[in-house]
């Protein structure tokens, strides 16, 4: 398909907004033949105390196809974990993508949610 170049920068950040936070910025530049992507992303990693985590994330990605299309979508995420001991972890992950494409012809919405909950036991 040609040369595909992808570039990519982050900015990481201890305490950026509380104390024993780590925050990441980031983005990325695709230039392949089928598309040129652009996407920026946000990761932050909090502790709230020593048995709760929380992991907040979004994602924002611009998309021009070759074909003369285009895509926009948003995404929210959020991770939770709750560890009550060293050999248990319970999560919950939540998410949600809202995607408008743009084509010669139409333009499409899309919308997902997923809900996720788990435990992890290590013995």
């Amino acid at each position: 398909t040609g040369t595909e170049s992808f570039y990519n920068t982050s900015l990481v950040i201890n305490n950026f907004f509380t104390s024993n936070d780590i925050t990441i910025f980031g983005a990325r530049y695709i230039d392949a033949a089928t598309a040129d992507v652009i996407q920026l992303n946000f990761s932050g990693n909090f502790n709230i105390n020593k048995k709760w985590r929380v992991n907040p994330r979004f994602i924002a990605d611009f998309r021009d196809n070759a074909s003369g299309s285009s895509r926009t979508s948003y995404k929210p995420r959020v991770i939770a974990n709750y560890r009550p001991s060293r050999s248990l972890k319970y999560e919950l992950d939540i998410g949600y993508e809202d995607a408008e494409t743009e084509g010669m012809i139409a333009t499409t919405t899309e919308s997902s949610l997923y809900i996720f909950i788990g435990y992890i036991y290590d013995f």
